[in-house]
């Protein structure tokens, strides 16, 4: 989250992002909780038996995870759609060449909407654990950078 949006949120209160309009869906799913489906598959000759796991928790728009990281800030934030070249012109000296065109070209298809996602339950079945929610993220973020409503 820092190297995404920090400098822009702690000194604009403004999300500055390629995601386009604000009714864009953003499938999203925790590290976390990908590594810890990973770690339960492969230690428990038991788990569901699938050839797929779509691990997709939360199916927010862009307004909506705008929205709950003002929660987690503890004040407004906004939201400016920017370019792909604005965007990346922006964090190229923090994020790797490899993520930026991943991140561009996965922003794309987002925006393109032709896909209708989904949240499963998956990580639940799998883990046994509910998975970490986005605002539960944006929280732990904050507060780690000083910033949060505790």
């Amino acid at each position: 989250m820092r190297a995404l949006v920090g400098r822009s949120v702690a000194e604009q209160s403004t999300v500055f992002l390629p995601w386009g309009a604000d009714k864009t869906v953003i499938p999203l799913v925790g590290a976390e909780d990908v590594s810890r489906v990973a770690a339960t598959l492969l230690a428990s000759p038991g788990a569901p038996p699938q050839s797929v796991y779509p691990l997709i928790s939360e199916t927010p728009t862009v307004r909506a995870v705008t929205e709950a990281l003002g929660r987690a800030f503890g004040r407004p934030i906004r939201y400016v759609a920017i370019t792909d070249e604005q965007w990346a012109n922006a964090v190229k000296e923090r994020v790797n060449p490899h993520a930026l065109d991943h991140l561009t070209h996965l922003w794309q298809y987002f925006r393109e909407g032709k896909e209708r996602f989904r949240a499963t339950d998956d990580i639940r079945v799998v883990t046994g654990r509910d998975p970490l929610t986005l605002e539960a993220f944006f929280r732990a973020s904050a507060k780690a950078v000083g910033t949060g409503q505790q």
